[in-house]
């Protein structure tokens, strides 16, 4: 089953970078390791690693999102469909 949620930041925000986002995942835990932005994933005990376009990742600190995962908040909005495909659905970007 996939799940929606809203992820967000309480810690404090400057320019150029993101404050929340919306997103389908089987549970809370993968909603808390996605990331608004779509050149980072989050490796397990490593933290945040840049992804090239051949798919090969490098540990780098995401500068447009978090470090503190585990002080997010994370709320469960509804159940999405049976056909969703779990990711990013929209975020919210502080430009600067």
């Amino acid at each position: 089953m996939t799940n929606i949620y809203l992820v967000s930041r309480d810690e404090p925000i400057g320019y150029d970078t993101y404050d929340s986002f919306v997103c389908y995942a089987p549970t809370e835990y993968a909603a808390r390791h996605t990331s608004p932005c779509a050149y980072y994933t989050w490796v397990v005990d490593e933290g945040w690693h840049f992804v090239y376009g051949d798919g090969k990742t490098k540990k780098d600190k995401c500068d447009v999102w978090t470090d503190g995962i585990d002080f997010l908040k994370v709320q469960k909005l509804g159940v999405a469909n049976d056909n969703t495909v779990d990711g990013l659905i929209l975020a919210s970007f502080n430009a600067g």
